[in-house]
Parts: structure tokens; sequence; C-alpha cells
């Protein structure tokens, strides 16, 4: 048994204010067909946050036919799959979570913060990148 710490992408809805049930399961079931593709459970990540470098392990089901059916949009499932393990990995290593989809035309995917903020004290938006990287930027109430 490994003594790294998880990042769970089960019931991210019940961490993340910003997702509900079906979009967070959707982000999890997109993550596994992904993981599968080139993995068996566990997997350990690296993280990286202000420079220092963390590995955490994901645990995953090997998803079913139906599952991987649902997801055989490659393109679509990579950038599904990729919300989830994000959203999981600022949580884990920042502590934010997801509380609003960001707009259309603003360049970022989420909006994320402290679990308790109000929409109007955001952090800041998340940017989910195509290399499936996490980049954060802190808005200042005037932008």
């Amino acid at each position: 048994m490994s003594d790294l710490e998880s990042l769970r992408l089960e019931g991210l809805h019940e961490r993340h204010p910003g997702l509900t049930e079906a979009l967070g399961q959707s982000y999890t079931e997109a993550a596994f067909v992904c993981l599968s593709r080139h993995h068996q459970p566990p997997v350990t990540v690296s993280l990286k946050y202000t420079g220092n470098g963390q590995l955490r392990v994901v645990n995953f089901a090997i998803p079913d036919q139906r599952m991987r059916t649902a997801h055989a949009n490659e393109i679509d499932a990579t950038e599904t799959g990729a919300y989830g393990v994000s959203l999981a990995a600022v949580e884990a290593v920042a502590g934010l979570v997801a509380v609003r989809r960001a707009e259309t035309l603003t360049g970022a995917d989420w909006y994320v913060a402290h679990d308790g903020t109000e929409i109007e004290d955001l952090a800041g938006p998340a940017d989910v990148c195509g290399d499936s990287t996490l980049q954060t930027t802190k808005r200042s109430k005037s932008d």
C-alpha cells in the first residue's frame, strides 16, 4: 500500500459547490476512461504548485463498455477528464474548489476559490490548458 496521499476524483460535486452531481460524475468518468487508455490503477501523478512538486496516487475504476462508449470521442473525453483531474488537483495542492463556470471569452474555464468564498470575492479563474495543466490568476475587484 502506498504512503502517498490520494487525489480523489470521485465525489467532486460534494467538495466543489460549482459542480452538480451529474457534471462531477461526467468529469470523473471521462478521467477514468482517459487514465485507463495507458494505465492500470492505481497510478501515481506528479502535481506542481508554487514550484513545489508533490506525488499523489489516483485509484480509478476500470471503465466498462458503456462508460467507454459514452466517452468515445477522444478529444471531448480528454477535455472533460482534464477538468476533473485539474479540479481535484487544485483542491489537493491549493485548497481551492470550483465555485462557478467561467463565462465565454474570459480566457478561463472555472472560477476557483476557498470553499465558502462569495462569488464577488473570487480568487480568479482557472484555465485548463491543452496539455492538462492548470493555471490560476488573481483578479482584483476592479477587473
